[in-house]
């Protein structure tokens, strides 16, 4: 499935949304994730979204569904409250006749008035089919009998194989187990060897599906009924385990059977709309009436509907006075007893009305007010500003590794800490305020104690905590923070919320190696006496100190051992009483295709899958033998009698692992033997592990590889590069080659990339993938770094006193420079050596040194930029790339990796795209490395990319080469630094016209909006003399042509004239294109042959229907040195 698909099935489905389901009414969580969602998408198909079918407006599919269709036939599902129903009701001339109620119903009607659609249709041409039987309506509809069907359920599979269209989601819920005796609890039927039936209805096949889907349940062990009601019988008397139900529907059927006790199953099921797929204009309008309708409506309609079903919704009263009138007609007692009736109907229509209020702020599992009743206390506290309670007491609260719980024990453990955590946080807050069930693991409490009283609670909570005992799970454990009004005076609650939460995740992150819930015989352990509660600021600063301590011994994504705590630990092993008569051994683990499955599942997808891995590791190796080297290289410590049942082990739980989402993995094996007794050292049995790895990469199956004498020539090489970079330094066999960066809309070179090249006598030229892996891993890239820096700046004064100007050009620095030296300092030193503008200089640091150490590469990259040097991202899409990189440091350009180009196919291109949007958005230059053809080439410059480098246009090449050639010297085109280190002015060129009409000073008004945004021009307000603007107004008829091509014919024209009066006779509109890219506003500066700069920008004005451009603005301005 490709990047747009998954974001569909997001949308849809709400899979990996933790939404609060229960009733119905609270979709805040859900709501937001898929609004965000919704708008990156629309965001990221605005380009492709105007093009083929889609061009089409929401008008023409209906205008198109009304012009062919008579009547609209709507099927529904009976007795399938509260999401469609059949009821009586009376008519004027009191008949009675079946009407079609509930959620689906209400968006159908809401939608067609909403949109119009009975301007088209009269009352009796929308026809209302109820259905017992969900199969026979599928069947009708696929027979076209039905034109639309309700409710259907979100099941991709279901839906191709039967040739359907599925709306957008209405309502997500959980499944419940309906079961009534102890002995029958779902965590038992469920196993496979289990003889026990469950009951499942004829008419609903989502409970079969489900059951064999979620839980491989055979179909011999589901007993079927016609109904869920006879479902339920058969389970209270005990013919059947239990049964299986929704938990919107269970609301109103177990009314009946108070007896039957459910239990949360663990997937979750969405309903929505079908229509056939030759109904695709009609499922437009609902999708569109859906959106309309929104979250909101559709709980308020969940709660009157299930009212409806309890009968006691007015209809049903007026129904009941109907249905009665001509019996209590002329009968005075018969008035006065239905007088009373009424009365007391509406007396219990309050109280029930009240109940259901509290049931929709309920949570059902934990009877605590829930995320509704949260938002509306929260909305009134912000409201009341800085003028909060002195005594008010913001808590937020955890369930710690609820999810291991769950993995390890099952879903009804995990429930029972739940369950627990409400009842001693309810123990201890008693009447004081109000507690809240907000999220699946995480609670908030708000409340108002005196300071004494408020120490007390804290205690109190820390034991209540310290002495539950479950059946399932023996141990509770729950992190909490709290913030205080009177701790942190004049502070909002959205102040107190922000310090509450921070506290509790700290707190969580210092415990997070000393607390796991595994088995029912778990104990409690404090980090080092620390309580479980955070107290004050004293408490807070040993708590920063002990996380600094963390995390330079573990890892903080996988809370393994990091390389040197893992280095440490194994040296110190060596000579243990464990290994004394054993030969030690030390693995290494690689995943096969990493970076392909981070695209597949993302960031998040591949952190989960790491710390997936690191649990085995634990399991099979201990924690003190492990180790996350980074990304994905995983150490691991044994010997050699069990290295290989412990490695077969691994990849035999890691195929299994992820519910299938996985990797195999591929290991080094290094076994010390005998005549190394003596000089054991963990970093040189790191490496030879790691080169048994690599040796073993052409593998795609799970395989593992013992270190041999042929990889002692690598261990050679290594020393090779290791010994004898300071001599080829010195003797200058190491030189920086030059490949060109260009701008994409007119191929002109905009600066250069110094890449480096290492040429031996003996060996001949060496690239950088034989060399500087080799010095990162030893630390001594600053070295390198530095000399190659200094080499570029010797080049740059070469061209400088031939009397021309240079180009930009990229240095790259490794993470490495920054452990052994300040590379910002080193290049400040260069440049004022030679006494040369930093602007010329650019600094490439790859991504994964990025997310390596995000604290401090944050203030080195501000440093940089301080200091006047613009900063790249290089790499970025390799590793563990996210978007969110690009919004937290502050980037001058990204450099997107070549590895894009290698593979350039759909799924690249839906990744590139996305990316280049996002940096553009920032304000951050985007440039494509590894370009080798023009079809790569078209791609890039449509969707907005502004720089290329690659092959296509020239392969790194030493300086004497570039400047016997004359490549990139005297062909300047302008950026940023030369523009802020060149002060403008603008002259004026013509008299300006006298007679300006109302088009000319649209276009010099619509100019000088574009001008004072356009950031890349910077020029202070007092270098401008005049603005003067041409405008032309052109309408486009031209053929084929891109606007890259058209600006470049152009340029081409007015860079070779002197005299700019004659800059109008030269420009063929004809090359212009009918289309543009993305933009709608184009800018571009150019050199004359006289030295005068220019700008020019295009700006559409006016498109047509189907959106080709018909009218567009195109503006020069004529600008000098001053």
């Amino acid at each position: 499935m490709d990047f747009i698909n998954i974001l569909k099935k997001y949308i849809r489905s709400g899979k990996k949304i933790k939404p609060v389901q229960k009733f119905g009414h609270v979709f805040a969580i859900r709501a937001i994730v898929r609004i965000f969602a919704v708008i990156f998408l629309l965001g990221y198909l605005s380009g492709t979204f105007m093009v083929g079918y889609a061009n089409e407006t929401y008008e023409d599919k209906k205008n198109r569904w009304v012009k062919n269709h008579d009547t609209i036939t709507i099927g529904y599902l009976d007795d399938y409250s509260p999401f469609t129903d059949v009821r009586k009701r009376f008519g004027e001339d009191d008949k009675v006749s079946d009407a079609a109620y509930g959620i689906f119903i209400d968006i159908i009607k809401y939608s067609f008035k909403k949109l119009n659609i009975y301007d088209y249709y009269k009352e009796d041409e929308i026809i209302y089919q109820s259905y017992e039987s969900f199969e026979e309506m599928v069947s009708d509809l696929k027979k076209g009998k039905i034109d639309l069907m309700a409710p259907g359920f979100d099941n991709d599979t279901y839906a191709e194989e039967n040739d359907l269209l599925q709306s957008y989601d209405i309502a997500t819920c959980e499944m419940l187990y309906i079961y009534k005796d102890k002995e029958n609890i779902f965590n038992d039927v469920s196993k496979e060897d289990s003889t026990k039936k469950v009951a499942v209805s004829e008419n609903i096949f989502i409970q079969e599906k489900y059951l064999m889907k979620s839980y491989n349940m055979h179909e011999d062990r589901l007993l079927k009924r016609k109904s869920l009601n006879e479902c339920l019988e058969a389970v209270k008397k005990g013919l059947v385990a239990g049964t299986i139900m929704n938990s919107y529907g269970a609301k109103v059927v177990l009314r009946n059977y108070s007896d039957l006790k459910t239990i949360s199953l663990k997937d979750e099921v969405s309903f929505c709309f079908y229509s056939s797929k030759k109904n695709k204009d009609l499922m437009a309008i609902i999708n569109k009436g859906i959106s309309f309708y929104g979250f909101d409506n559709i709980s308020e309609s969940l709660i009157k509907n299930t009212d409806i079903a309890y009968g006691i919704y007015n209809d049903d009263v007026a129904s009941f006075i109907k249905q009665h009138s001509l019996v209590i007609f002329g009968c005075c007692l018969a008035v006065v007893s239905l007088i009373i009736f009424l009365i007391m109907l509406s007396v219990t229509k309050d109280r029930e009305g009240r109940r259901f209020n509290d049931m929709a702020h309920r949570d059902i599992m934990t009877e605590l007010l829930n995320r509704r009743a949260y938002e509306e206390e929260y909305s009134k506290l912000i409201k009341k500003g800085r003028n909060l309670d002195r005594n008010l007491i913001y808590a937020c609260l955890d369930v710690n590794d609820l999810k291991g719980t769950n993995d390890a024990l099952g879903h009804a453990a995990g429930d029972e800490l739940i369950i627990a955590t409400a009842k001693c946080i309810k123990e201890v807050v008693n009447n004081k305020g109000n507690i809240y069930r907000i999220g699946g693991d995480e609670f908030v409490a708000i409340f108002t104690a005196g300071k004494l009283e408020f120490e007390n609670m804290k205690n109190q909570m820390v034991t209540a905590f310290d002495n539950w005992t479950g059946i399932m799970v023996k141990s509770l454990s729950v992190s909490v923070g709290f913030a205080s009004s009177r701790e942190f005076s004049n502070a909002t609650v959205e102040e107190l919320a922000r310090i509450a939460d921070g506290r509790m995740y700290k707190e969580k992150f210092a415990r997070k190696d000393t607390y796991k819930v595994r088995t029912n015989t778990g104990t409690i352990r404090d980090v080092e006496g620390y309580g479980f509660l955070y107290k004050n600021e004293e408490e807070q600063a040993l708590l920063d100190a002990f996380m600094l301590a963390y995390s330079a011994q573990y890892d903080t994504l996988t809370g393994i051992p990091t390389m040197s705590y893992f280095l440490e630990m194994i040296n110190s092993s060596y000579n243990s009483k464990n290994f004394a008569s054993k030969n030690p051994a030390m693995i290494t683990f690689n995943f096969n295709d990493f970076k392909n499955y981070n695209f597949r599942f993302g960031l998040q997808g591949g952190d989960e899958l790491l710390v997936i891995f690191a649990k085995i590791l634990e399991e099979i190796f201990g924690m003190e033998n492990i180790s996350r080297f980074g990304e994905d290289r995983f150490y691991a410590f044994s010997t050699e009698e069990e290295v290989e049942e412990k490695v077969k082990k691994v990849f035999e739980e890691m195929s299994k692992a992820n519910e299938g989402k996985t990797l195999s993995v591929r290991a080094g094996i290094y076994v010390y033997s005998k005549e190394e007794e003596a000089k054991r050292h963990a970093s040189s049995a790191c490496d030879k592990a790691r080169i048994a790895c690599e040796h073993n990469k052409k593998s795609r199956e799970s395989s593992y590889r013992f270190f041999d004498s042929e990889m002692d020539k690598e261990i050679k090489w290594r020393n090779f590069i290791i010994y004898n970079l300071d001599n080829a330094i010195e003797n200058g066999h190491i030189i920086p080659f030059y490949q060109p960066q260009v701008l994409a809309i007119n191929n002109e070179i905009y600066g250069f990339e110094a890449l480096t090249r290492w040429i031996d006598p003996q060996r001949g030229m060496l690239l950088p993938g034989d060399f500087i892996p080799i010095l990162e891993e030893y630390n001594i890239t600053y070295k390198l770094d530095k000399y190659i820096a200094n080499m570029v700046a010797k080049d740059m004064l070469k061209i400088i006193e031939e009397g021309r100007e240079p180009l930009p050009v990229s240095v790259n620095i490794s993470r490495s420079d920054f452990l052994m030296s300040n590379p910002c300092d080193d290049l400040i030193s260069i440049v004022e050596e030679y006494e040369l503008p930093r602007e010329l200089f650019k600094v490439e640091i790859t991504e994964s040194n990025i997310i390596s150490d995000p604290y401090r590469m944050k203030k080195e990259i501000e440093k940089f930029r301080s200091e006047g040097f613009q900063v790249l991202m290089d790499d970025f899409g390799s590793g563990q790339s996210s978007l969110g990189t690009l919004r937290d440091f502050e980037f001058d350009a990204i450099k997107i990796d070549m590895g894009f180009m290698k593979n350039f196919d759909e799924r690249s291109k839906s990744i590139i795209k996305p990316i280049v949007m996002m940096a553009r958005s920032l304000g951050i230059h985007s440039l494509t490395e590894g370009v080798e053809n023009k079809e790569q080439l078209d791609f890039l410059r449509e969707i907005g990319c502004e720089f290329i480098q690659g092959y296509y246009y020239g392969k790194p090449a030493p300086f004497e080469s570039l400047y016997k050639e004359g490549r990139g010297v005297g062909k300047l085109v302008i950026n940023e630094a030369v523009k802020n280190r060149q002060k403008k002015n603008l002259l004026n060129k013509k008299e300006k016209s006298k007679d300006k009409d109302n088009e000319q000073d649209m276009a010099i008004e619509i100019f000088k909006k574009i001008y004072n945004t356009v950031h890349a021009l910077n020029l202070e307000e007092d270098y401008y003399e005049e603005i003067v603007a041409n405008y032309s107004i052109h309408k486009f008829m031209g053929e084929k042509g891109s606007l890259s091509s058209a600006m470049s014919k152009v340029t081409r024209v007015l860079a070779t004239k002197d005299n700019l009066d004659d800059i109008w006779e030269f420009v063929n509109i004809n090359t212009l294109p009918q289309r543009l890219s993305d933009s709608d506003f184009i800018e571009y500066d150019f050199k004359s042959n006289t030295g005068e700069w220019i700008k020019s920008a295009f700006f559409v004005l006016k498109r047509d229907n189907n959106n080709k451009v018909v009218k567009v603005l195109f503006v020069t301005r004529y600008i000098t040195k001053k």
